[in-house]
């Protein structure tokens, strides 16, 4: 019989973590999986890490030539015969029972076609640094998506046949998993469970917003194609300002911040609150008091407290007022 959930893990030169990310979806309480994994032409240990394991329930697959991170997510995905597909980078570890919590997740929310969770953060000692809890409402997750990604990919567990017709697109060798979410949130709802099921491992970098890195250009590449889908052609400097409020936000010693001039920025959020109360991709009220967050967040974070309050796109409104309120405790306790 078919498992009921096939567990992707793509592997390149991951010898250092490898065996306890492989343990840990091997010591799931829930049994109905099968865990494939695809080596990426490694050129260290890895394969022989993989194969020292024996047991039945996995399945290798080698890529003769470094394909990257979103070819080799295909091939997996190609040879998932599970009706749910949920994702491991092979550095990360899971908690012992993610499976099972996402299974019920989804058999009980059938409109639901992805769903993540909060995480554990690691270093690469594997001691906890601290926890990190995304938005869980799908329609607050939507909005989010149109700065930055809200969901852990070693924590999305996605329903197969979703995943098959809708793979991740090769052309993004990096920030696929972001371009994949922003496709797919058009034709499903997508979710986090508030629970820790995922030990994820941070490699900080301080990315620029200026950075001619082939990461943070496809991550715009991203941002300018949501843009679109609110009528707007944003010009270079319209996704510089962009990507600050998602920078001011994610990294408090980024210095990009505070190289942006305040009036820009709030001139930025009021053309996409106009906007988006003229197509009305979003729902309004949400959307205005995100936007309003994601401005006292960078008001916070470059030395303009002052400022946060009273942007030209503020409302007084009781639904915009409770909505702000809700996003600003969110941030606040996002990183604990």
């Amino acid at each position: 019989m078919k498992p009921l959930v096939s567990v992707l893990m793509p592997v390149y030169n991951a010898e250092k973590y490898l065996a306890a990310s492989i343990g840990s979806i091997l010591a799931q309480t829930y049994g109905d999986f099968e865990l494939l994994i695809c080596d990426d032409a490694s050129t260290d240990g890895s394969l022989e890490i993989v194969r020292s394991f024996d047991d039945t329930r996995m399945t290798l697959l080698t890529n003769r030539e470094n394909l990257g991170n979103a070819a080799t997510r295909n091939r997996l995905i190609e040879h998932a015969s599970g009706e749910y597909v949920a994702v491991l980078d092979a550095d990360d570890t899971a908690e012992p029972d993610r499976l099972a919590r996402q299974v019920d997740f989804l058999e009980r929310n059938p409109e639901i076609g992805l769903c993540g969770s909060w995480v554990n953060v690691i270093g690469h000692d594997g001691e906890r640094r601290g926890r990190l809890k995304n938005l869980t409402n799908p329609k607050e997750l939507r909005i989010n998506l149109l700065f930055s990604v809200p969901f852990i990919h070693s924590s999305v567990m996605a329903r197969a046949d979703l995943m098959k017709s809708n793979p991740y697109d090769p052309e993004f060798r990096q920030s696929q998993d972001y371009e994949l979410w922003c496709r797919l949130a058009d034709l499903t709802l997508l979710a986090n469970i508030p629970e820790y099921l995922v030990d994820y491992r941070w490699h900080y970098t301080n990315i620029s917003i200026t950075s001619a890195n082939p990461q943070n250009l496809l991550k715009r590449e991203v941002n300018r194609r949501q843009i679109l889908k609110l009528g707007i052609e944003p010009s270079e400097r319209e996704l510089d300002l962009h990507q600050a409020a998602f920078l001011a936000g994610l990294y408090a010693k980024d210095e990009s911040a505070k190289k942006i001039e305040p009036k820009e920025l709030e001139a930025w959020f009021e053309k996409l609150v106009d906007a988006n109360n003229s197509v009305g991709r979003y729902p309004k009220a949400m959307f205005r008091a995100y936007v309003w967050s994601r401005w006292m967040v960078f008001c916070y974070i470059s030395g303009h407290v002052r400022k946060a309050f009273f942007p030209s796109f503020a409302s007084p409104a009781p639904a915009v007022l409770a909505r702000l309120i809700r996003f600003i405790l969110h941030f606040a306790g996002k990183r604990m």
